[in-house]
């Protein structure tokens, strides 16, 4: 990208230019959604072929404008993770974005009209040194045709995000595009999440989704009465919820905090929505990312003392927080009450990571739940090893409803109404309930790092390969606990499990080069210190790494998550190339103040 050009363009030019490449980027998504929707239909082999077509249309269609195409790999990874695609199709959309833009990129780079963005030192041996031992334990790998796709889909992915995102993503009209597509998708999921309450489940490819848990608030450890539906959007389980919710009220409150008239109003009352979209998630990493994110974005306001929306935000997340972990504010799962509302399904919903479920109470056991067949759907297989929309969280058998009071449960219905439930202990039984927030026990999490602990043992230099963190796991998960299946459940010690100790410490060394890297440039540049969009990703950044402890991510793997915490550290310590007037994307319409000459090859 010629950053001149884009310097001498005027500022209604700049805006205009700013909503093209979003409305392109939705209509890349909606071609690259639709040859994975159609695997089911038309079979693998032709469904690919279909994704050759579409990557060829995509890029067509985005070839004056790779920024496009940049921003539709945020919702084309995002699909990974929920029902809307099927589960043989996950990879479809993410190549047919990334083959055009890959193509496109390597276009430019040869007829020099662009030029390969480099890392830092620090950061470009870290990387060198995560892909090089990624590689040699792929030779390893106790599966090594399944280590060779992740590895294959790490070294695009980190080629794409820190070869071409930070000229791609410059100037400031670019970098609120990528916040504003954050935002949208998050509206867009609680959204849907909405309508799945008041209208789901539906089945969609051969999956309910929006099948929910029902809640119910409790306070001090005691219920409240309050039954709330735990909408967790259009995500096989929670964690995506709540992560994504996060990170989108991170990007609207930062782009609210630049916006000015009506826009700055409608940020605002997207963001209050966002913040009840997430408390209702119940997702405390997502919580904690929050806090985090926001805290970043607050930080100017707070050290001077001036109230604004990052404030409150934040104030009011970390309240909650608190709260939570301890247990004056939790909630219990209604397993009878889903039961009740999903039919025979509802014994068995996509939920948290949580400790087994307990015996339900109840006065006398109830055969007919004793002998309900589980319809407790599989985990659907996962790009970065476990289910999709189960990464951090499994699909959890619950018990179906045996204690729900009914008039046919009375053994001797007699005149008196009031004589009837004396005379049933059924119909007194209390409902079926379980703890599910509330408190600060990491439900299940110790027992899936110890059996981690116990596989890094096994092979402590190689690991096992990429991919491979369940397989590696599994004999050494407590049976009877209901974490069959799942992952360590945290970054640091699935890639010590994946990959050795060397692969972790690659990856540590990473996380704290791109740290230290954020830190200096935010340090160097007093601009960039009170900048919310500069903040938003510095804060996203740093939250996804706290949330990645108990949390499953892969640096470089195919998925939303993924992919925004490498971008987010490159977007964060880039710098930032000047434009002119107003270069808004989307509602965003601050100014911004106006850009001294700059040669076409200075530094992103």
């Amino acid at each position: 990208m010629n950053h001149a050009s884009a310097i001498a363009r005027p500022p209604g030019e700049l805006e205009a230019a700013g909503w093209r490449d979003l409305g392109l980027a939705a209509v890349v998504v909606l071609l690259a959604w639709v040859p994975g929707a159609l695997v089911p239909t038309v079979g693998a082999p032709v469904a690919w072929g279909l994704t050759a077509v579409a990557a060829v249309v995509a890029g067509l269609l985005a070839w004056r404008r790779p920024l496009a195409l940049l921003l539709a790999l945020l919702p084309a990874t995002l699909l990974v993770a929920t029902g809307l695609i099927p589960d043989a199709g996950r990879y479809q959309p993410t190549a047919v974005v990334v083959a055009p833009l890959g193509l496109i990129w390597a276009w430019r780079l040869v007829r020099g009209q662009a030029r390969l963005a480099w890392p830092e030192p620090a950061v470009a041996v870290s990387l060198g040194a995560y892909v090089a031992w990624c590689a040699v334990t792929t030779l390893t790998s106790t599966a090594r045709s399944g280590s060779l796709v992740y590895l294959g889909g790490i070294v695009v992915t980190l080629a794409v995000i820190y070869g071409a995102a930070p000229a791609l993503v410059a100037d400031a009209r670019a970098r609120r595009a990528v916040l504003a597509v954050v935002a949208a998708l998050g509206i867009a999921c609680a959204v849907i999440g909405l309508l799945l309450a008041a209208a789901g489940p539906w089945v969609i490819f051969g999956r309910p989704v929006g099948q929910y848990e029902i809640i119910e608030l409790t306070l001090l450890g005691n219920p409240t009465g309050w039954v709330l539906t735990r909408v967790i959007g259009p995500f096989l389980a929670s964690n995506g919820q709540g992560i994504n919710c996060a990170l989108a009220l991170v990007a609207l409150v930062a782009l609210q905090a630049g916006a000015r008239g009506r826009a700055r109003t409608l940020l605002a009352v997207a963001a209050a929505v966002m913040l009840v979209a997430l408390l209702d998630s119940i997702s405390r990493n997502g919580w904690l990312l929050a806090i985090l994110g926001l805290g970043a974005v607050a930080a100017p306001d707070a050290w001077r003392r001036r109230p604004s929306l990052a404030v409150a935000s934040t104030a009011i997340m970390a309240v909650a927080f608190g709260l939570l972990l301890v247990n004056a504010v939790g909630a219990d799962r209604r397993s009878d009450l889903a039961a009740a509302r999903y039919g025979a399904a509802g014994s068995s919903v996509s939920g948290d990571l949580s400790a087994p479920p307990p015996a339900v109470p109840s006065a006398s056991p109830s055969p007919v739940a004793s002998a309900a067949p589980s319809t407790t759907p599989s985990p659907s297989p996962s790009p970065q090893g476990a289910a999709p929309g189960a990464v951090s969280a499994g699909s959890i058998a619950l018990a179906a409803a045996a204690t729900q009071a009914s008039p046919s449960a009375d053994p001797s219905p007699g005149p008196s109404a009031s004589a009837a439930p004396a005379a049933s202990p059924t119909a007194a039984a209390p409902p079926a309930r379980e703890a599910l927030r509330g408190g600060s026990g990491l439900t299940g999490r110790i027992e899936l790092w110890k059996a981690s602990i116990t596989a890094i043992e096994q092979r402590p230099v190689l690991g096992w390969g990429l991919g491979q963190v369940i397989v590696a796991i599994a004999p050494y998960v407590p049976d009877g606990l209901g974490l069959a299946g799942l992952t360590s459940h945290s970054t640091w010690f699935r890639m010590a499990v994946e990959t050795g100790i060397p692969g972790l410490l690659a990856l540590l060394a990473w996380v704290l080069g791109s740290g230290a890297l954020i830190l200096r440039r935010l340090w160097r540049d007093p601009a960039a210190r009170t900048d919310p969009v500069r903040l938003a990703f510095a804060g996203s950044f740093l939250g996804l790494t706290a949330a990645a402890t108990f949390d499953t991510f892969l640096l470089g793997g195919v998925t939303f998550m993924n992919i925004y915490w490498a971008l987010a550290a490159v977007l964060a310590a880039a710098a930032l190339a000047p434009a002119v007037g107003r270069a808004s994307a989307g509602p965003c319409d601050d100014p911004v103040p106006a850009a001294v000459p700059v040669s076409p090859t200075r530094e992103p």
